[in-house]
C-alpha cells in the first residue's frame, strides 16, 4: 500500500512538475511577448508613423508644386486666349469696316442710278446716229 501511495504521489508530483514546466514556458513566452510589445512594437509603430508622415509631407509638397505649375500654365493659356480674342476682335472690326465701306459705295451707286438722268444727251446722240444712217443710206441709193 505504501508503494501504491508512493507511486500515486510520484505520479502526481511528476504531473505537477510537468504542469509547472508548461506554465514556466508559457510565462516565459508571455514575458517575451510583453517585452516585444513594450520595445519593438511601439518603435515599429513610430517608424511606420514617421514614414507615413514623411510620405504625406512629400505628397503635399508635390501637390503644391503641381498646383503652382498648373496655375502658371493656366495663366499662360489665359494670356494666349486673351491675345487671340483681341486679334479676332480686331480682325472682325477691320472686316466690318471693309463691309461698311463697300455698303456705303453700293448705296451711293444705287442712289446715282436711281436719280433721273438727263436724257437730252442720249436723245442728241440717237438723233446724230439716225442722221448718219440716213446719210449713209441715201449715199448708197
Amino acid at each position: 500500500m505504501l508503494d501504491r501511495l508512493q507511486e500515486d504521489c510520484t505520479s502526481r508530483i511528476s504531473q505537477v512538475a510537468e504542469t509547472l514546466e508548461k506554465l514556466n514556458t508559457r510565462v516565459v513566452t508571455l514575458e517575451r511577448g510583453i517585452r516585444q510589445f513594450k520595445g519593438e512594437l511601439p518603435s515599429k509603430l513610430l517608424v511606420d508613423t514617421a514614414a507615413l508622415v514623411k510620405e504625406v509631407s512629400e505628397a503635399k509638397v508635390t501637390l503644391e508644386d503641381l498646383d503652382t505649375t498648373w496655375r502658371t500654365r493656366d495663366m499662360e493659356i489665359q494670356g494666349r486666349i486673351n491675345l487671340m480674342e483681341d486679334q479676332v476682335k480686331q480682325s472682325n472690326e477691320q472686316s466690318l469696316a471693309i463691309v461698311d465701306n463697300a455698303m456705303t459705295l453700293i448705296a451711293t451707286e444705287c442712289e446715282e442710278l436711281c436719280k433721273p438722268q438727263d436724257h437730252s444727251q442720249e436723245e442728241k446722240f440717237r438723233e446724230f446716229v439716225l442722221e448718219e444712217f440716213a446719210t449713209v443710206k441715201s449715199a448708197l441709193m
